[in-house]
């Protein structure tokens, strides 16, 4: 039986379906005057940009506005039916998207903005203590969470084998949208042959075919960004939310933030893995709504007992399978 001895809290109001929060280290990017997008992404087809002033918006056009109050509005009409508050977007210091969505009726713990500069996300973190900031690659960062309620992938890339004759999509990059009920997606079309309006015909069609596709409000067009130039596209669907059966939930492996529980007596014996405790669920509740863990010992095996603190609820345990 572990014994609670401390609990360590990162930031005010913890939620446990936060996940962990992303060690912030600087790095340097350049602005590109013929990007729009608000970070960088190292899938980019152009040299990466971010803001390097704080107190400022470098995405400032009419289009980047519009889009961000969409995005944001769209998340607010389909929250109710998502049992997971989770938002994945890029984001600069200035936080202009954070803004759009903390008006839209959000709070702080459910939004999760993305950056590679490290120095970008420790501002925005000055200005909002309890988002929850993710450095790295956008697209990766959204693989390690198995639903969100919406995500933008503010790129700086098409997404598309530039290099080959036919210019098909790279399906290796090309991320799963309807792990989100809410997903915008903004390309460049630079490189890319045929109009900007014949890049987001395919790009709306991308989207359309994705399995659980509803509906989108609005259809793919082409904008112009930065350079004041037509060379953007912004596409955004809404897709049915992922309802798991409770028998489904049964011996899911899952990692467990350290943070959850706190500081505990014997917890040297516990597996971990990046700052997490490595479990699987034993036992579903008839109810399906209460799941009880096992965890791994260093060893590799799994203790033969669950462990006495209380299940969790498959809105907690759904951001911790691996």
């Amino acid at each position: 039986m572990r014994v609670a001895m401390s609990v360590r809290q990162t930031r005010p109001g913890p939620r446990p379906e936060q996940g962990r929060t992303a060690r912030l280290r600087p790095t340097k990017r350049r602005l590109h005057e013929d990007v729009d997008s608000d970070t960088a992404s190292s899938t980019g087809d152009v040299r990466e940009a971010v803001t390097n002033n704080g107190a400022l918006d470098h995405y400032h056009g009419i289009a980047k506005i519009s889009h961000r109050h969409e995005f944001a509005i769209n998340c607010a009409f389909m929250a109710p039916q998502s049992h997971n508050q989770n938002i994945l977007y890029l984001e600069t210091s200035a936080g202009m998207t954070t803004q759009a969505l903390l008006a839209n009726g959000f709070v702080e713990y459910n939004l999760h903005p993305c950056n590679f500069d490290g120095e970008e996300l420790a501002a925005l973190a000055k200005k909002y203590p309890g988002v929850v900031v993710h450095e790295g690659d956008i697209l990766e960062q959204y693989k390690r969470q198995r639903t969100w309620l919406g995500v933008w992938f503010d790129l700086e890339t098409s997404l598309l084998k530039r290099e080959l004759p036919t210019q098909p999509w790279d399906r290796s990059r090309v991320p799963a949208f309807s792990r989100a009920v809410v997903c915008a997606m903004s390309l460049t079309h630079r490189g890319v042959r045929g109009t900007t309006e014949q890049f987001a015909v395919e790009l709306q069609a991308l989207m359309q075919s994705e399995i659980g596709f509803v509906t989108s409000p609005q259809m793919a067009r082409a904008y112009s960004g930065r350079s004041n130039k037509q060379n953007m596209v912004f596409a955004l669907a809404h897709y049915k939310p992922h309802v798991w059966d409770p028998k489904d939930y049964l011996y899911q492996r899952v990692h467990v933030p350290l943070d959850y529980y706190g500081e505990f007596e014997g917890i040297e014996n516990y597996m971990q893995c990046d700052g997490h405790l490595v479990a699987t669920v034993s036992r579903v509740a008839c109810d399906g709504k209460a799941l009880h863990l096992t965890y791994q010992s260093k060893l590799g095996y799994f203790f033969e007992s669950e462990d006495s603190e209380p299940p969790v609820a498959p809105g907690v345990l759904e951001p911790w399978i691996v």
